[in-house]
């Protein structure tokens, strides 16, 4: 039994021949098994054929093993002894693999710088490799599993294999480029970078030369020449390059070329004397800042700043200074702080290689002076407090404030009090950092205050030394003397009649009221309207009552340890139809009068007679020039020492009096009063006529001699006893 081709096949169909043995039936077919033995006559394919199987298949590739054994035509068939033709049908389509293998000297970049030999493998796992065939550079094929290449060039190698059962690998191609030469000196090189550098980059640039395989970059030594080919460091580019310096200093630098192959020769190297300088250190910066310090961080004297600085490898040191945001300016002296705020400095260093050494940042605080302070003014005279249970004690604001312009900021204040014009100066606030404060006194007397601050740099703002300190106030005896109130709180208010000679009422008195005036000042305030306008002026029948409207209050004048000289002082207005004082009569008739009582009534002192006076040498006064017509006598002051009641009780009487007739009307307009003193008003430049010591003169004795002053506003001055 034979098969049919008898090797390796890449067609899947086979034919089996035998040789026919004689039977008595004879021979009628066949059966055939694959890669298993049959285990019954009919355990296989039957073919009716004396002498052949054809078209065989296989099932899959690879070698399959036929069993086979025959049928006569009796039917016989004996499958314990078939034949067997193991392996006998081989069938492989598939094609081989080649891989080659290069070896040589390897370069650069897929470039070969020896002679290479490329050897061909090939691998096929069922019929085996039959042959290589190779061509190179569109040369002829050739059978060969090994080839040289001898010559520098880009060499196009294709190659295939073709395995024993006939399949053909399909064509493979690999390129191999070879370069044996190294490039040429470059006609021109230079070395670009110059001076100190403080960053590890020296660029060099030249003109490459032709090469077969270009130029790839350079080697370079530094501090050295070189000892033979690979020697140095290697750096990229085609034109240029990026060297770099093993260390700080200044060097020579050797440089040549080396080629897409990685061949290089150091016999054409350029040789750059000191041509790297490297300095990647900063220069060592020193600060010293030289002052007074005072508290909180906070420097109390001018600040000088010195600054030095060092470098060791490139020098050339330069030291910036940066004040406040301004622009850099190089420091090459110590600069001093006088100004005072807080002062942003920036100091660093640079060397020639352009090193920056870290900044040295802060903030300088400068405060050269103490904080201005001052008690912030307080009426000379007060009228507006806060009467307080029980006692002459009252309450009123007291507040303060500073400047301390850019320095450190005010954080404490110590404020102190001085009572009486004698008294000693002590501390009524202590370290506080409020600006206000309640203060607590006694009316009729007079405080005194100052003072002084302490800003966070530790700076304290003197006492002032003024006797007075920075103000001061007088708590006024007299209550409601301006009459703000609207009305007469704190006074005793009265009409009052005048009586015959019998004693008898003449009349019920005049009204008294608190209404608006024109402020002797400007403008319009409250005051006090001893009588009234509305009884009109000269009329006939009169409608003016007979008799006085009075106001008074009990006070305690200060004691001479509040003031030095204690004085009454009225602001007063009359409006007159009538004289004060009648020639004819030898009486008086319509008076705006003060007098001075003790407090059970006495009188102590009337020291104001006032009105419209008739003409000395004049016998009787004329209607239609001294009475009957309207005398605007203007705002008028009057001021009475005081100094003989210092420290007594006594009471203020102030009138407006409307004599003998109801015809002629006279009214007073009375506004702030108050007691003083020169030492503590501020200075006025109003004629001023006291009446120390003066008293009532008696009904029907001479007319007082009062010397006006013109309107609007007006001193008067009391004769004495009349």
């Amino acid at each position: 039994v034979w098969v049919v081709p008898s090797g390796w096949t890449n067609r899947n169909n086979f034919r089996v021949e035998w040789a026919t043995p004689s039977d008595l039936s004879q021979v009628v077919g066949a059966y055939y098994k694959l890669n298993e033995p049959p285990e019954s006559p009919d355990d296989g394919t039957f073919v009716p054929s004396s002498h052949a199987l054809v078209d065989i298949t296989v099932p899959s590739e690879g070698a399959h093993t036929l069993y086979l054994w025959l049928r006569d035509g009796a039917g016989n068939a004996d499958h314990t002894d078939p034949a067997v033709l193991e392996d006998a049908l081989r069938y492989d389509i598939t094609p081989p693999t080649t891989t080659v293998a290069i070896t040589g000297t390897e370069g650069l970049d897929g470039w070969w710088r020896s002679p290479i030999t490329l050897t061909f493998t090939v691998s096929d796992v069922l019929s085996g490799p039959d042959m290589t065939r190779v061509s190179v550079n569109g040369a002829p094929w050739q059978a060969t599993d090994q080839l040289v290449i001898e010559r520098d060039g880009k060499h196009t190698v294709r190659y295939y294999s073709v395995d024993r059962a006939g399949n053909v690998e399909g064509r493979q191609r690999v390129t191999v480029r070879v370069d044996m030469q190294p490039p040429p000196k470059a006609p021109e090189m230079t070395f670009v970078t110059q001076g100190w550098q403080h960053k590890n980059r020296f660029t060099v640039r030249w003109t490459p030369p032709l090469d077969f395989s270009g130029i790839s970059g350079v080697r370079y030594t530094v501090g050295r020449p070189p000892t033979g080919p690979g020697d140095g460091e290697f750096a990229t580019g085609v034109t240029s390059a990026t060297l770099r310096a093993p260390a700080e200093g200044i060097f020579d630098v050797y440089v040549w070329l080396v080629d897409g192959a990685g061949n290089d020769d150091p016999n054409t190297a350029y040789h750059f004397p000191q041509a790297m300088w490297y300095d990647a250190t900063p220069p060592s910066l020193d600060v010293s800042v030289q002052g007074t310090e005072g508290e909180n961080g906070w420097f109390i004297s001018p600040v000088t700043l010195r600054a030095t600085a060092t470098d060791t490898v490139s020098s050339g040191v330069t030291i910036w200074v940066e004040l406040d945001d301004s622009a850099p300016i190089t420091l090459t002296a110590p600069i001093t702080l006088d100004r005072e705020g807080v002062h942003r400095v920036r100091i660093w260093a640079t060397d020639a290689a352009g090193n920056t050494s870290p900044v040295w940042e802060q903030e300088i605080k400068v405060d050269l002076t103490p904080p201005v302070a001052r008690v912030r003014p307080l009426p000379p005279y007060m009228t507006s407090y806060i009467p307080l249970q029980g006692g002459d004690l009252v309450g009123f604001t007291v507040s303060w404030e500073s400047n301390d312009g850019n320095g450190s900021g005010v954080i404490a204040y110590d404020v102190q009090v001085k009572e009486g014009l004698n008294g000693a100066w002590t501390l009524w606030q202590v370290q506080t950092t409020e600006t206000t404060g309640l203060f607590i006194g006694q009316v009729g007397h007079t405080y005194f205050f100052r003072v002084r601050a302490r800003d966070a740099a530790g700076h304290e703002y003197a006492y002032t030394t003024r006797p007075y300190g920075d103000t001061y106030t007088h708590l006024q005896v007299v209550r409601n003397g301006n009459f703000e109130t609207g009305n007469f709180l704190f006074w005793q208010a009265a009409r009052v009649p005048q009586r015959d000679e019998e004693g008898n009422p003449m009349g019920p008195g005049l009204m008294l009221n608190v209404k608006t005036a024109t402020h002797y000042g400007g403008g319009h305030s409250q005051a006090a309207w001893l009588g009234d306008p509305e009884y009109g002026g000269a009329e006939d029948p009169g409608l003016v009552p007979i008799g006085a409207a009075v106001i008074s209050q009990t006070v305690r004048v200060p004691p001479l340890t509040q003031m030095r000289h204690p004085t009454l002082e009225v602001w007063y207005h009359i409006i007159t139809w009538d004289v004060m004082y009648s020639p004819w009569h030898k009486r008086w008739q319509d008076t705006f009068e003060i007098r001075i009582l003790s407090p059970d009534g006495r009188e102590l002192a009337h020291p104001l007679y006032d009105g419209y006076k008739v003409a000395e040498g004049k016998e009787k006064a004329e209607k239609g020039v001294d009475y009957g017509i309207e005398h605007d006598l203007g705002w008028r002051r009057f001021r009475y020492d005081l100094t003989a009641y210092a420290g007594q009780t006594i009471v203020i009487e102030s009138s407006n009096w409307n004599r003998w007739d109801n015809k002629y009307n006279t009214y007073t307009i009375v506004d702030d009063v108050r007691i003083v003193d020169d030492a503590l008003t501020p200075r006025q430049f109003l004629p001023l006529v006291a009446a120390p010591g003066a008293t009532r003169a008696p009904q029907g004795g001479a007319a007082p001699q009062v010397k006006p002053t013109p309107t609007p506003a007006r001193s008067v001055e009391a004769e004495p006893e009349r």
